[in-house]
């Protein structure tokens, strides 16, 4: 489990140097939404999701070997590089619309992943849900920000 869980936190940990440089002006700069978190509670929430992915990915590891398996967890991994993706894009590249067009393909691979991690374990699908909230108000935070710059 611990390999699943940390693998998945690696996915979060690519993208620090690039919010660090970006918060130093950049993404201070632009126009956001009201309802846009303080900094402060992305790290918190991030770290809590990638955990519950990485549980969620081992409990569907641990059941027989299958064609199933093979696929929910290949599309577990597509997710989690497009989930790593997305901040290159967004704060690296300085390029909210083009991390818009990465996220949505982020939502409809993850909740590929959900439903595919569902049909063999229902624990692990139910452990997505939180995840794919997320990246719904993800999803809306971003589009806001593309709208308003």
């Amino acid at each position: 489990m611990a390999l699943f869980v940390a693998v998945s936190q690696c996915a979060g940990l690519i993208g620090i140097p690039f919010t660090d440089r970006a918060t130093d002006g950049w993404f201070d700069q632009l126009d956001k939404p009201w309802f846009n978190p303080p900094s402060w509670v992305f790290s918190p929430v991030w770290t809590t999701l990638y955990l519950l992915m990485g549980v969620a990915a081992w409990l569907v590891w641990r059941h027989p070997d299958s064609r199933r398996r093979t696929t929910a967890l290949a599309l577990f991994a597509v997710q989690l590089v497009l989930n790593a993706a997305w901040t290159p894009i967004f704060f690296g590249a300085q390029a909210p619309g083009w991390a818009l067009i990465e996220q949505l393909a982020l939502d409809g691979t993850a909740i590929a992943t959900a439903v595919a991690f569902a049909r063999i374990d229902r624990r692990a699908g139910a452990l997505f849900v939180p995840y794919l909230a997320w990246l719904a108000f993800a999803t809306i935070l971003n589009a806001a920000i593309v709208s308003a710059n």
